[in-house]
């Protein structure tokens, strides 16, 4: 037979209780509440140290669309932006002497000339 435990709701719920409201429940459920509450104060702390927001969904622009941010915008930025570096690479690279061209090409392309 497992035991009570007398809960105070107004203490786990201040924005719907206004008055001590009393209840018994058994110990074991008492003890998944408290793990909980303990697991959601850890999250809230986690959260509030790193001023960040924090999903499980995987979709790296969650927050930006809580904003009204327009996030096909930003990716064809961002492709737009990695392609004008890839071609300024490609000119600095053909710029240079041949035995620094091939020293590069060699070392971070992987490439023989």
């Amino acid at each position: 037979m497992s035991t009570k435990v007398r809960v105070n709701l107004r203490e786990m719920y201040p924005k719907y209780y206004n008055q001590d409201c009393f209840v018994e429940v058994d110990q074991d459920v008492y003890e998944t509440m408290n793990k909980y509450d303990h697991i959601d104060a850890v999250y809230k702390r986690k959260v509030d140290y790193h001023k960040g927001y924090f999903s499980l969904d995987r979709s790296p622009f969650l927050e930006l669309e809580k904003e009204g941010f327009d996030v096909n915008e930003n990716i064809l930025l961002k492709e737009l932006i990695h392609q004008e570096l890839i071609s300024f690479i490609e000119l600095t690279i053909k710029d240079l002497p041949v035995k620094e061209k091939e020293r590069i090409l060699k070392n971070m392309f992987n490439v023989r000339l």
